[in-house]
């Protein structure tokens, strides 16, 4: 088999690689999208953490923060981060900023990184290795081929 046999294979394998990379990036502009609507349609208001509620997995132990909040209307609201940690990042009786859709009380969530952009962040990340692996099978595979190997006219004699 001469060497550019291996070009379209590789160009098959680097569509596979490619099929991840658009999948996180897509989520990633989901997560981006709906962190940057929730914020800019969000009312922020003080908040103090009332408990901390264990969330246990294979792992181990991680802690989730319920706090209260007060709504605009005047009315006392309970809620929990979506995010846990170990060691717990807060401790009951701190005060947090808790942002809430006033449409919808329940959205209630802390102002936090990990609360609004880990999962933009973690998405991001993924996008880069399946990329890199596609763009080697894609182009620099193929390309290499073409100019390391000479063309099938040179290797007859002459």
């Amino acid at each position: 088999m001469q060497p550019t046999g291996f070009i379209l294979p590789s160009r098959i394998i680097g569509l596979f690689f490619l099929l991840p990379a658009i999948g996180s990036a897509a989520l990633a502009i989901w997560f981006y999208t709906s962190a940057s609507h929730f914020l800019s349609h969000a009312t922020s208001v003080p908040g103090i953490v009332t408990a901390l509620k264990p969330s246990t997995s294979s792992d181990g132990t991680t802690y989730l923060a319920e706090f209260e909040y007060t709504d605009t209307a005047g009315q006392k609201r309970n809620g929990v981060s979506s995010w846990s940690s170990n060691p717990p990042r807060y401790a009951v009786g701190d005060a947090v900023e808790v942002l809430y859709l006033p449409i919808d009380p329940k959205t209630a969530q802390l102002r936090s990184f990990g609360e609004l952009w880990l999962g933009t962040l973690i998405c991001s990340i993924l996008v880069v290795p399946p990329l890199v692996a596609s763009a080697i099978f894609l182009w620099l595979i193929p390309f290499t081929i073409r100019r390391v190997w000479p063309a099938k006219e040179a290797l007859r004699p002459a």
